[in-house]
């Protein structure tokens, strides 16, 4: 008889194994799929680091910093070279989900809610093209 048939003296015996087997099976599946997610979702620690520059870029220095590129110059510290405009193509969603998880507090310091919240009422802060931009004319 194949070990894979039931034995008719034990019917709770071969229930249990293949209720076993059936678990070790979806066990294999669950891990083999978060193998995989986990391998599509890592990226590169060359593309982490574009990533934390244009974010870097974007709260310090300017809104959108792949106008110029060499506004992200100072900001780059990854492995390699600098990278090439067409290399930062498609750098700017995920950048701006980082920006919040950077960490430069002790870089804004004096740019606080309540310094930007003045300069609104005061008529100094603008929106221009939908970007807030300063008056120069304003106290």
């Amino acid at each position: 008889m194949p070990p894979f048939s039931p034995d008719l003296d034990s019917p709770d015996q071969w229930l249990e194994t293949s209720r076993r087997e059936v678990l070790r099976i979806v066990e294999d599946c669950r891990r083999d799929i978060t193998k995989r997610e986990q391998a599509r979702t890592a990226i590169s620690p060359r593309r982490k680091a574009m990533h934390e520059a244009v974010a870097k870029c974007m709260v310090l220095r300017h809104p959108r910093p792949l106008v110029t590129s060499l506004d992200l110059l100072q900001f780059w510290s990854g492995p390699g070279r600098f990278p090439t405009p067409s290399q930062l193509k498609g750098c700017m969603r995920p950048a701006k989900a980082m920006a919040a998880q950077l960490e430069l507090d002790f870089e804004v310091a004096p740019w606080t809610g309540g310094f930007w919240q003045g300069l609104r009422l005061s008529g100094a802060l603008v929106l221009h093209g939908g970007y807030p931009r300063l008056q120069a004319d304003c106290p």
